[in-house]
Protein backbone atom coordinates (compact mmCIF):
# COMPACT_ATOMS: atom_id res chain seq x y z
CA UNK A 1 0.00 0.00 0.00
CA UNK A 2 1.20 3.33 -0.90
CA UNK A 3 1.34 5.96 1.47
CA UNK A 4 0.04 9.57 0.65
CA UNK A 5 1.36 12.72 2.98
CA UNK A 6 -1.71 15.25 3.66
CA UNK A 7 -2.49 18.03 1.05
CA UNK A 8 -1.29 20.76 4.29
CA UNK A 9 1.84 18.50 4.36
CA UNK A 10 2.55 19.05 0.62
CA UNK A 11 1.22 22.77 -0.17
CA UNK A 12 3.64 23.90 2.96
CA UNK A 13 6.66 22.03 1.18
CA UNK A 14 5.52 23.68 -2.04
CA UNK A 15 5.42 26.94 -0.10
CA UNK A 16 9.05 27.01 0.99
CA UNK A 17 10.40 26.22 -2.80
CA UNK A 18 9.94 30.13 -3.63
CA UNK A 19 7.87 32.07 -6.53
CA UNK A 20 10.92 32.83 -8.22
CA UNK A 21 12.11 29.40 -8.64
CA UNK A 22 10.03 28.56 -11.66
CA UNK A 23 12.01 25.50 -12.69
CA UNK A 24 11.11 23.72 -9.41
CA UNK A 25 7.41 24.96 -9.36
CA UNK A 26 7.31 23.54 -12.87
CA UNK A 27 8.45 20.17 -11.76
CA UNK A 28 6.59 19.98 -8.57
CA UNK A 29 3.30 20.29 -10.71
CA UNK A 30 3.89 17.51 -12.83
CA UNK A 31 4.99 15.12 -10.22
CA UNK A 32 0.94 14.40 -9.38
CA UNK A 33 -2.61 15.61 -9.38
CA UNK A 34 -2.30 16.70 -5.87
CA UNK A 35 0.53 18.62 -5.69
CA UNK A 36 -0.58 20.87 -8.80
CA UNK A 37 -3.08 23.37 -6.67
CA UNK A 38 -0.09 24.26 -4.85
CA UNK A 39 2.24 24.07 -7.51
CA UNK A 40 0.11 26.18 -10.03
CA UNK A 41 -0.65 28.82 -6.95
CA UNK A 42 3.46 29.67 -6.31
CA UNK A 43 3.73 29.66 -9.97
CA UNK A 44 1.22 32.61 -10.82
CA UNK A 45 1.97 34.57 -7.51
CA UNK A 46 4.63 36.45 -9.42
CA UNK A 47 3.96 36.91 -13.29
CA UNK A 48 6.82 39.40 -15.02
CA UNK A 49 6.33 40.51 -18.51
CA UNK A 50 9.91 41.33 -19.49
CA UNK A 51 9.34 40.77 -23.27
CA UNK A 52 7.22 41.64 -25.96
CA UNK A 53 7.65 37.71 -26.25
CA UNK A 54 6.39 37.08 -23.16
CA UNK A 55 3.44 39.91 -23.62
CA UNK A 56 2.52 37.85 -26.66
CA UNK A 57 2.24 34.54 -24.90
CA UNK A 58 0.50 35.95 -21.90
CA UNK A 59 -2.14 37.70 -24.28
CA UNK A 60 -2.42 34.61 -26.61
CA UNK A 61 -2.17 31.78 -24.12
CA UNK A 62 -4.15 32.93 -20.77
CA UNK A 63 -6.10 35.91 -21.59
CA UNK A 64 -7.82 34.30 -24.72
CA UNK A 65 -8.03 30.83 -23.10
CA UNK A 66 -10.87 29.89 -21.05
CA UNK A 67 -9.21 27.31 -19.66
CA UNK A 68 -6.25 29.16 -18.52
CA UNK A 69 -8.21 32.54 -17.78
CA UNK A 70 -9.41 31.64 -13.87
CA UNK A 71 -5.82 31.20 -12.69
CA UNK A 72 -5.36 34.56 -13.20
CA UNK A 73 -7.20 35.39 -9.94
CA UNK A 74 -4.18 33.87 -7.97
CA UNK A 75 -1.95 36.69 -9.74
CA UNK A 76 -0.43 38.82 -6.68
CA UNK A 77 2.32 40.30 -8.16
CA UNK A 78 1.92 41.59 -11.78
CA UNK A 79 5.45 43.16 -13.19
CA UNK A 80 5.62 44.85 -16.15
CA UNK A 81 8.68 46.32 -17.79
CA UNK A 82 7.88 49.42 -19.22
CA UNK A 83 11.34 49.71 -21.32
CA UNK A 84 9.79 48.56 -24.70
CA UNK A 85 9.66 49.94 -27.93
CA UNK A 86 5.77 50.73 -29.07
CA UNK A 87 6.53 49.02 -32.74
CA UNK A 88 6.95 46.18 -31.16
CA UNK A 89 3.64 45.37 -29.97
CA UNK A 90 0.79 43.72 -31.83
CA UNK A 91 -1.90 46.25 -32.76
CA UNK A 92 -5.08 45.80 -30.98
Amino acid sequence: MSEILPPELTDRIIGFVGTLDKKTLCSCALVCRQWLPASRLALLYYVRVDSPRTYELLVSRVLHSDGARPYLADVRVLDIFHGWPQRNFPSP
